[in-house]
């Protein structure tokens, strides 16, 4: 393959992004013309012909010649393009924008091709950056108004549960049962009351630290987007404002309301929406490259059982979903998820 190519050119631009330039030379390229003759015939009806026995010379009269060649030249654009990636070490991303600049029987194919590609990189000492979050250790506290509000609730809701449609119709305040050892007993496996409000507490408390948790892992998140520059790639922040707009849409579909009805009510257009979770995506994509290369040098990768177990679940329910895309999903998530677990390691 490397006879057929000339005059290659790959120049790194902004954004990490690359214009590729050369040159196939015309044997190669122009040894596509029976086959790409062959494989549009197939598709052309002609009046006084059979579909796919159209004579060479009416078919390339009906199609054109530089409809012909430019055809020609994609095909051998398919086959050069993969063996530049591989033989330069590329590693690009989303669709390349393929133009050709030179088209003539007899002379090399010229071509210019611009791609986004995995960014370069430098990664901060996540290690350290997670040590300084997580060794600041806060105790974690439960007071008894806390205990009080969880248990009113929980009567609360109990009550209108049990409210009788007339009480419903006539507006009444349900009436809320007492706490007694008979009643706890019907919310679940309670000895007493007395093991009902220590578990209630116990309940509060590990909220409260799943919470703590968890914003030690948002500022994780952010001092690591924050202490690491990266040129982030166009084309992937499109993509996630495409995922994020999607999932949008689908909560908006899920509240029985119509996505036009939904822009109309906010006074908004799509355009709109977009520019708005802009800021968000970039921030999502910075981070999903951050943990990418952690996972790639660290060779930290997710749990098999895990990752089959949870692709294997999510097929259960979503029996149309390709499984090669729900695989990419899962094992996206659970690499993070192993990223964020390896930074934090003793620490937590």
């Amino acid at each position: 393959m490397k006879d057929n190519i000339q005059n290659l050119h790959i120049e790194k631009g902004e954004k990490a992004t690359i214009t590729i330039t050369g040159e196939i030379v015309a044997p190669f390229w122009e040894s596509f013309r029976q086959t790409t003759i062959n494989t549009l015939g197939k598709d052309i009806s002609i009046a006084g012909f059979r579909k796919g026995a159209v004579p060479e010379k009416v078919l390339i009269k009906e199609i054109g010649e530089h409809n012909l060649l430019s055809e020609m030249a994609e095909q051998a654009l398919k086959q050069v393009y993969p063996y530049i990636i591989t033989e330069n070490k590329l590693d690009p991303i989303g669709m390349p924008q393929v133009m050709i600049t030179k088209l003539a029987t007899g002379n090399p194919l010229g071509f210019k091709i611009e791609t986004a590609i995995f960014p370069e990189i430098t990664l901060p000492d996540c290690k350290k950056i997670s040590k300084e979050i997580f060794d600041k250790r806060e105790e974690v506290t439960v007071t008894d108004k806390e205990v009080e509000d969880a248990i009113l609730h929980i009567r609360t809701m109990y009550a209108k549960q049990k409210q009788t449609d007339e009480e419903r119709k006539e507006n009444k305040t349900p009436t809320l049962p007492e706490i007694t050892d008979d009643f706890v007993k019907t919310l679940g496996e309670f000895k007493d009351t007395a093991d009902f409000k220590e578990k209630v507490r116990a309940s509060i408390k590990t909220d409260k630290e799943n919470q703590a948790h968890e914003s030690k892992r948002i500022a994780l998140a952010d001092k690591l987007i924050a202490d690491t520059d990266i040129a982030v790639p166009e084309v992937l922040v499109e993509s996630e404002i495409e995922k994020m707009l999607s999932q949008l849409k689908d909560r908006i579909a899920q509240a029985q309301m119509k996505w036009n009805e939904y822009l109309t009510h906010a006074k908004k257009s799509e355009v709109d929406i977009r520019n708005e979770i802009k800021p968000e995506a970039e921030k999502r994509t910075r981070l999903n490259i951050i943990l990418a290369e952690i996972a790639k040098k660290e060779n930290i990768i997710p749990d098999k059982k895990r990752l089959e177990k949870e692709i294997a679940h999510i097929k259960e329910h979503h029996k149309d979903a390709h499984e090669e895309n729900v695989r990419a999903y899962v094992t996206h998530i659970l690499t993070n998820e192993a990223v964020f677990a390896f930074l934090e390691g003793e620490n937590k």
